[in-house]
């Protein structure tokens, strides 16, 4: 089975963090929810099931399967539901040493009991939950954790399956902090905030870049810094005030972001500019410092040339905008005999002229007005 370190933690729950330890549960067992999002099978959901309740200690299983799933499971009657019986070792073999019930049950009761549950859609759902958990688990390397527990969290936090702004936290660094207990502090947190805020930025690219305002904003939980008026003003929450009053200041975020480097952070570089070009960082450990060198002046580089372009765009835009008013302020002239962007005195009356008729805008053209009426009231 494949192995991952990662857990997906939407950015609105990053003001959870400032709650403490509970907090970091929270959001722990929230993102192992929100990271067993798996395909999977009716077949397989039911075989992992009856592994669960038939193989596990009694203590075990009670906590890793759902108590309304272990309720319907414990008051089965397997003899005559499932056609099973004592002699079928329930799903070992002989000596004991190897749990096999495709061929030990004949391949039957798997499928008699997935047919079970498809008829029950709220066991079946609640079974999927408790498969997609159990697998998630094993590909963190982390003890079975209490599926009831999990689920109740998602249930209690689920509003925030409607942020699509993800930050991919490594597993190590949450369950260090939780380890800490009681010793952990403020500082810790609002660390753990930053780089939470940092990896949401960064997505799944080798190399980031930001802006103060925006790491600012991912620490409060909001997707952009536009959702924050200049002087905190909608801010409701008073941690969120504070984190926001804290960090805009420049001192303390330089300080946030060297505490990063330290622990969290490979690089961190602000390139300065009148641009704004901001912070580039990367947390990859192969990064040399002359690649990352190299790939922040390839950005910079690109950056330059497409405010080149939308400059030659906007440019192309307003010389084009011109020509329409120029051609609508002609076709004005030549219906009224004046354009109505002048006052009539500063406009010589046209000349009589014998057939074919000439256009006003001819005229105009070839008559210069004089300076001191070059300036338009």
């Amino acid at each position: 089975m494949e192995k991952f370190s990662y857990i997906k933690i939407p950015v609105s729950m990053i003001p959870l963090l400032y709650d403490g330890r509970q907090g970091l549960i929270d959001v722990l067992l929230y993102g192992i929810y929100n990271t067993a999002k798996f395909d999977c099978d009716d077949y397989n959901i039911a075989r992992q099931l009856l592994y669960s309740y038939m193989c596990q200690d009694p203590k075990k299983r009670r906590v890793s399967i759902p108590e309304r799933l272990y309720t319907y499971l414990d008051g089965m009657d397997w003899e005559s539901d499932m056609g099973l019986s004592d002699n079928d070792y329930r799903g070992f073999t002989k000596d004991g040493s190897e749990f096999d019930p495709e061929t030990i049950l004949l391949g039957n009761v798997i499928p008699l009991l997935a047919e079970e549950l498809n008829e029950q859609p709220e066991l079946h759902d609640l079974a999927r939950e408790f498969y997609c958990i159990r697998q998630c688990a094993e590909m963190l390397g982390i003890g079975i954790p209490d599926t009831d527990l999990v689920i109740q969290k998602h249930e209690l936090y689920k509003d925030h399956d409607e942020c699509r702004v993800f930050a991919y936290a490594k597993l190590d660094n949450i369950m260090k902090l939780i380890r800490k207990g009681d010793k952990i502090t403020s500082e810790d947190i609002e660390l753990f905030a930053g780089y939470l805020a940092f990896k949401s930025i960064l997505g799944r690219n080798k190399i980031g870049r930001a802006e103060k305002s925006l790491v600012v904003a991912r620490m409060m939980g909001c997707v952009s810094s536009n959702d924050i008026e200049d002087d905190g003003s909608n801010i409701i929450s008073e941690t969120s005030l504070r984190i926001f009053k804290k960090y805009s200041d420049k001192e303390n975020f330089r300080r946030l972001t060297g505490r990063l480097r330290d622990g969290y952070v490979k690089y961190i570089q602000t390139v300065p500019g009148k641009n704004r070009l901001g912070m580039f960082f990367s947390f990859s450990r192969d990064l040399s410092v002359k690649d990352f060198n190299s790939a922040i002046e390839e950005m910079v580089i690109a950056d330059r040339k497409k405010a080149q372009r939308d400059k030659k765009r906007i440019q192309r835009k307003r010389k084009k905008k011109g020509c329409r008013k120029a051609v609508e302020d002609v076709t004005v002239t030549t219906k009224t005999k004046q354009p109505l962007s002048m006052p009539f005195s500063m406009v010589q009356k046209p000349v009589k002229q014998a057939q074919p008729y000439q256009p006003q805008f001819t005229v105009l053209e070839e008559m210069p007005f004089p300076p001191e009426l070059t300036h338009r009231h």
